[in-house]
């Protein structure tokens, strides 16, 4: 049995810190892409963390990401933005989105930023934290690239287009949740290739339908889309959501659009925040505390229910 190397996680900051850089990026820049990365491990969510960063290693070396990002406002309101990332590091244009709408939400009570022209910026998660920590409520949405099949079908049409939410509560932690669109996603699929482990039948299947579970044969095949994920949620209509929202002039990716690190993808991203008045922020974080303490509840009741049928 191979034993297990535990390495600081400052070490591993400035690692991403030292790689990022030595590409290009501006200090300040790799900053932030270094801590959304950081905290996607130190959160237990490890598709998402250090193990991302070869992915924008490769596609900053392909021409298709540019460590340089322009943030450019294209149409501003009161309380609404659209902007244009230029492919520039996906990390730092979520986080100038999200700074942005919670500014607008600071202001009037509602902030709402569309991107277009975005890349990868980690956990979607990792934004409506941000507004959290501040007592606002915020959502993240993002399409992805093809790789769920829709229901009934084998050719990989939609992304794992994932969704979202924190919000603050009168406990030591926020609510919050982020998930995928989809049963799994690549990231986990990566994860059980690096550690030579076979993925749950039932995550993808091949083309004629059959499942698959060989994760090196599925990586293969969702590049080649070959293979597709399956789906637990209509991905159609955040599809829609964030294409209309972003002035995105598609519904899913097209072929051309699905290689790894050839192509610039057209990916769109979707900010909302809410901010409120004193006292109705407290009725807020205390409705945010009942709903956390009722879930906790019932996962405890479901795992105690499972343990006594398993004896």
């Amino acid at each position: 049995m191979e034993e297990t190397q535990l390495i600081p996680v400052d070490v591993i900051h400035r690692f991403m810190m030292d790689v990022l850089q030595g590409l290009g990026t501006p200090p300040e820049e790799a900053q932030i892409c270094a801590e959304v990365l950081i905290t996607s491990d130190v959160r237990g969510i490890e598709s998402h963390g250090v193990g991302r960063l070869k992915y924008y290693y490769d596609r900053i070396k392909a021409g298709v990401q540019n460590t340089h990002t322009e943030f450019e406002v294209v149409q501003e309101s009161e309380t609404t933005a659209v902007v244009d990332g230029h492919h520039g590091m996906g990390h730092v244009i979520a986080y100038r989105a999200m700074r942005l709408a919670m500014d607008k939400a600071r202001q009037v009570g509602l902030g709402a930023v569309a991107v277009r022209n975005g890349t990868h910026f980690g956990i979607a998660g990792y934004y409506p934290l941000m507004a959290a920590q501040e007592g606002m409520v915020g959502f993240t949405f993002t399409n992805a690239r093809p790789a769920i099949a829709p229901t009934f079908g084998t050719e990989p049409m939609l992304g794992t287009n994932p969704i979202a939410f924190a919000a603050p509560s009168d406990m030591d932690f926020p609510f919050s949740f982020d998930g995928a669109t989809a049963i799994s996603q690549r990231g986990k699929i990566e994860v059980a290739m690096r550690a030579e482990k076979p993925v749950p039948e039932g995550w993808v299947i091949d083309a004629e339908g059959q499942p698959l579970t060989d994760p090196a044969a599925i990586m293969a095949g969702l590049d080649k889309a070959t293979a597709a994920e399956n789906t637990v949620a209509s991905v159609s209509n955040i599809v829609l959501i964030i294409g209309v929202l972003s002035v995105l002039a598609y519904f899913f990716f097209s072929k051309e659009h699905t290689g790894s690190y050839g192509r610039f993808c057209k990916l769109g991203i979707y900010f909302l925040m809410f901010s409120f008045g004193a006292s109705f922020g407290y009725t807020v974080m205390a409705r945010v505390s009942l709903l956390i303490g009722r879930v906790t509840f019932l996962l405890y009741d479901w795992l105690h229910i499972g343990a006594v049928l398993l004896r």
